[in-house]
């Protein structure tokens, strides 16, 4: 399947959809896998909150905007044009994949001594015939010491960025990842900017791309800024990277004090579809949220902050219910 329109070229197969936790382990497969899971992806688009004045607000790109277009309809007209805009919607919120970072190439054909010293240089051989694509394309090398062996990660870009070049992809690293620049653009909070431009840069399973989400999510959770990313393509990617590395405290307890228990009831189902073994077994009953994130709590963070945000919702609520009774 194609990912994340014009960014990513990578191809995940279908059959992934059908893993789940306690297979993953059983094989050695790594959990990454288990964000293409049916029931993952839509607890993932749930949580995201598709509002479509974030969606469709002005992006500070350094383009032209467009001038705004005023027209009279009919209801058929007006709910066509609400139809293409939920198809748009959907197209913009595709998320960014989590995935394992790619294996080293390290494969030679051939070593020929009698080519020993022919030249102080590299050759790079490149399959440019059409149909190929930057995941299967063939590109060979062969080194100074004779030695012909397929061509590792960084050759590959190298050459795919310049025979293949991509809008906004160049083929050197773009200053504003490197450290000091990064940790400013993260102090000033602009993170759905890193990580737009990091999906442009690289493909999902490079371990450069994979860092520099994982700086920019580790922040957001360190903050507690995760409404930074709310109806952005990133922000289930963010939850899934969270329940993944059993880090989910502070998002429930945004969620708790912001009164969005049901979020938090569907983060922590992610999180028991993560880690099967944590054996949390209690069954979900609808209107009482509070009462499943309180067992959650209680089980997997007992001694957190998680304990004081359940205390204070429960004496808001309580005020509350007498004030209406008064």
């Amino acid at each position: 399947m194609n990912i994340l329109r014009k960014c990513f070229s990578i191809e995940i197969p279908q059959g992934f959809r059908q893993l789940n936790a306690a297979y993953c382990k059983s094989v050695g497969k790594p959990k990454e896998l288990l964000f293409f899971d049916k029931s993952v992806q839509k607890i993932l688009k749930d949580v995201t909150d598709k509002d479509y004045a974030i969606v469709f607000r002005r992006k500070k790109e350094g383009k032209r905007l467009k001038a705004p277009q005023f027209k009279f309809m009919t209801d058929e007209e007006y709910k066509e044009e609400l139809r293409l805009a939920e198809k748009k919607s959907e197209r913009m919120l595709q998320m960014p994949p989590v995935i394992p970072p790619r294996k080293e190439i390290d494969y030679v054909f051939v070593k020929d001594d009698h080519l020993k010293g022919y030249s102080d240089s590299k050759f790079v051989f490149t399959d440019i015939s059409f149909g190929k694509t930057d995941q299967n394309r063939c590109i060979v090398v062969r080194d100074p010491d004779g030695t012909l062996r397929k061509a590792n990660w960084e050759e590959r870009d190298r050459m795919n960025k310049m025979y293949f070049p991509r809008e906004g992809r160049s083929v050197k690293k773009p200053e504003m990842f490197e450290t000091n620049y990064l940790t400013r653009l993260l102090e000033q909070e602009e993170y759905e900017f890193i990580l737009d431009k990091a999906c442009i840069q690289y493909e999902p399973d490079d371990p450069d791309f994979i860092n520099i989400r994982n700086l920019t999510f580790d922040d957001i959770n360190k903050k507690g800024n995760f409404l930074k990313l709310r109806s952005t393509r990133h922000f289930g990617p963010m939850v899934f990277y969270l329940a993944l590395n059993n880090n989910i405290n502070n998002i429930l307890e945004t969620y708790i004090n912001t009164d969005r228990l049901d979020h938090g009831v569907k983060v922590i189902k992610l999180h028991c579809l993560l880690h099967p073994e944590n054996n949390f077994k209690v069954m979900f009953v609808e209107g009482e949220e509070m009462n499943y994130i309180e067992e959650f709590v209680n089980k997997t963070y007992p001694d957190s902050q998680l304990q004081n945000a359940i205390k204070k919702y429960k004496a808001l609520v309580h005020r509350q219910s007498s004030s209406n009774a008064a």
